[in-house]
């Protein structure tokens, strides 16, 4: 898989868990397109693409948070962004399936914000990562309110609140 300027995203797993990456596989050059478009249209003055000639998604087995971001590398927890075998397996789990999907969703979204916000564009201090956690949520909600309206901007409230709690 590849983007709309030809970097390439690849998702790394282990072979048995090849086929259970296929919905990340889909959605990742989509969100990634996504970002640099939004990104050119809202800051032509400042806008840096994308620096590096691929971006790669590793599927940890064991992985002590969901995801990780990294300059061109994104480590998750495997069940973070592989879809569930059994919800794959039984069409008649629509609504586990479009949960789970969901959840592969927000996290890859946020993920590859990191990448402008956090990688990019970091915080001054250690005490200021709630900058790049902001930001990162923040696009989350932005991003996947147009495929997700009712969803993505509750969340992104609820996240929001959670993030000002911990300060």
């Amino acid at each position: 898989m590849s983007t709309d300027r030809s970097i390439p995203l690849t998702i790394w797993t282990l072979p048995e868990d090849f086929l259970y990456a296929r919905f990340a596989a889909n959605f990742s050059p989509i969100m990634f397109d996504r970002h640099e478009e939004e990104f050119g249209a809202r800051f032509p003055t400042y806008f840096i693409e994308y620096p590096f000639s691929k971006l790669d998604f590793v599927a940890a087995r064991s992985f002590p948070v969901g995801g990780m971001e990294n300059w061109g590398l994104v480590v998750f927890h495997n069940n973070m962004i592989l879809l569930d075998s059994f919800l794959e397996d039984n069409a008649n789990m629509t609504v586990d399936l479009l949960a789970e999907q969901y959840a592969i969703e927000k996290i890859v979204t946020h993920e590859i914000a990191h990448q402008w916000f956090g990688n990019l564009v970091t915080m001054n201090d250690w005490s200021e990562i709630w900058l790049n956690e902001g930001f990162a949520s923040f696009y989350v909600g932005d991003f996947l309110k147009q495929d997700h309206p009712y969803l993505a901007s509750s969340e992104y409230y609820l996240h929001l609140a959670q993030l000002l709690a911990k300060q």
